[in-house]
């Protein structure tokens, strides 16, 4: 088994996941043909599912590389895998990435960019090349001269500017705008779902039901294997099928806090997608609340409401 994983359980690093840093990060890596933006502080990458991103190619390890997010800086390792990684074209176990850096994870070429979280920042100065041709115009040159003029003017000087026919399509173009704006912020200012206090309830079992019985090892020990997997609700039915002795007692209980836990972890993570108006992260977060969470969970019936209303709000934009 590669390194890094060899102390937690799937289960485990269900749990191990940084929502606030996913809202800021502004890295991504374009592999096997798609664009995936780095968000957390450590991103995991191979075939296994429990990787941040899972590549389908035989080439690649289970767990072949980790890329660590830190402060400014962008740290490439390879987890011991089988056939290694290349940044540029050269092997290297560790290196520090930087924008259009050429990285090989297995036989996949991949390509780690960077895009500006913020619209409005400035983009890097592109150097003209001696040989790049400008154009001398005239007319070039008197629609530049126009335009900086524009620019000066205040309002009611570029209104009085518009020819009467284009002044005429804005006043019967605006009201309908307005009314797109209104409905637009009404809608986002309240979410539809409401997701205040939000606690998942925790199933106890009583010791009064522990009876004295030797139960089968091996069915306990599939139990145990589909918690670590992460498969709380298949783990709960497998355990639930066994005769309540002390070591099913404890198994079982364990197996009931765990299951609530993440299914509020994931819920909650959803509701901060959704405020900060990441509909598809909040609708894939509210998705596995309904795998993981018990069916007589509330947080189950909210998981689908959000889904919905979530689904809404991506059809208006």
């Amino acid at each position: 088994m590669e390194i890094g994983f060899k102390q937690k359980s799937i289960a485990d690093a269900l749990f191990d996941t940084d929502y606030q840093t996913k809202i800021a990060a502004e890295n991504w890596l374009n592999i096997a043909g798609r664009d995936f933006r780095l968000i957390g502080k450590t991103i995991r990458i191979g075939r296994a599912l429990d990787n941040d991103i899972v590549v389908e190619d035989r080439s690649c390890s289970r767990y072949h590389v980790m890329i660590t997010i830190d402060g400014g800086q962008i740290i490439i390792e390879d987890l011991k895998s089988r056939n290694g990684i290349r940044v540029n074209g050269k092997k290297l176990d560790r290196a520090t990435l930087k924008d259009n850096d050429i990285i090989e994870v297995g036989d996949l070429r991949g390509v780690f960019f960077q895009r500006l979280k913020d619209p409005t920042q400035k983009h890097k100065k592109i150097p003209v090349k001696e040989n790049s041709k400008v154009s001398r115009n005239p007319q070039v040159q008197n629609d530049i001269s126009s335009l900086s003029l524009i620019q000066k003017m205040g309002l009611k000087e570029k209104w009085e500017a518009l020819q009467p026919k284009h002044r005429l399509t804005i006043i019967a173009v605006a009201p309908v705008f307005i009314l797109l704006a209104i409905m637009l912020l009404g809608g986002s200012s309240e979410p539809a779902v409401q997701r205040q206090a939000v606690t998942a309830k925790i199933v106890t079992l009583s010791e009064d039901q522990i009876v004295d019985v030797v139960v089968n090892k091996q069915i306990f020990d599939r139990c145990q294997e589909y918690e670590d997997l992460g498969n709380f609700k298949q783990s709960r039915k497998c355990f639930e099928a066994l005769p309540l002795n002390r070591e099913v007692f404890g198994a079982l209980n364990r197996v009931l806090t765990r299951q609530a836990q993440l299914t509020e972890k994931r819920y909650l993570e959803g509701d901060q997608a959704f405020k900060n108006y990441y509909y598809d992260l909040a609708i894939i977060k509210w998705q596995e609340v309904l795998l993981i969470g018990d069916e007589g969970s509330d947080l189950v019936q909210k998981a689908q409401d959000g889904i919905k209303d979530a689904m809404e709000k991506k059809r208006l934009l």
